[in-house]
């Protein structure tokens, strides 16, 4: 019995230890509110060539004509280290997204890609593992979201530094940009949250949820743990979140 305990306390610990809070951070640029979309205008951030046909000064372009960033956030993300150090091998990492982000939907993102966030991990580690998404220690990165057709839309992540003359280049980290059919967005702001526990939920469903998880039978928990390693997926961190025309979409891993 105290063997059981023990181990659903060490459980408890690396899910509260995973779990990184968002912090505000300014916005970048001059005020800009959302603009009104038809739902197929392009955003400001649309790129004129698909990745890996795009130069240095072109993609430089395409972000300077955003000029706005807006609604981003700082959190804790987990570095490269086995099993995130027990949850406690961090870096800050900030995501943040262009003014007009709220906007986006498979189809206006269109084939070649659109800018729709930033990322910069500010820490002195590289981040990745349990986080999801490898980022380089003190490297900047920017999420483009195509359209793949069929109501579909996907994400990769790029590294490109501004002003350094050189193209963007896959971080070699893609997947699904997954829409969490929540309430509207009013405004553009990102965050790591997975649908679940997303702010444009509704603050009604989010208590329910949260009163479902804390009775989760810890022991439950601790035999998966004890007879088949544990599930990472279980201590993986929350996905990146946008608000996106369905209220909010997240970078899925595919």
């Amino acid at each position: 019995m105290r063997r059981h305990v023990a181990v659903t306390a060490v459980v408890a610990l690396l899910v509260v230890a995973c779990n990184g809070e968002n912090t505000p951070i300014p916005d970048r640029g001059p005020p800009r509110a959302l603009p009104p979309n038809n739902g197929r205008e392009p955003l400001k951030g649309a790129l004129p060539k698909p990745i890996g046909e795009i130069t240095a000064s072109e993609f430089q372009a395409v972000i300077d004509g955003i000029g706005s960033w807006v609604g981003g956030t700082t959190t804790d993300r987990c570095t490269d280290a086995p099993l995130c150090g027990l949850g406690f091998s961090k870096v800050p990492v900030s995501i943040q997204p262009a003014f007009d982000a709220a906007n986006a939907n498979p189809n206006n993102v269109g084939i070649k890609g659109t800018i729709l966030l930033q990322l910069k991990n500010l820490g002195d580690k590289n981040a990745g593992g349990l986080s999801r998404y490898k980022l380089k220690k003190h490297e900047t990165y920017y999420v483009v979201v195509k359209s793949l057709g069929n109501g579909q839309a996907g994400w990769e992540i790029v590294h490109f530094e501004d002003n350094h003359g050189e193209p963007p280049k896959p971080s070699g980290d893609s997947g699904s940009f997954h829409s969490c059919q929540h309430n509207p967005a009013t405004s553009s702001m990102a965050a790591f949250y997975s649908c679940d526990n997303s702010p444009n939920r509704g603050a009604s469903r989010i208590a329910s949820s949260s009163k479902k998880a804390s009775m989760v039978d810890l022991g439950m928990l601790g035999a998966l743990m004890h007879f088949n390693a544990f599930s990472l997926t279980f201590l993986e961190q929350a996905p990146g979140w946008v608000s996106c025309a369905f209220g909010c979409c997240t970078l899925e891993m595919s």
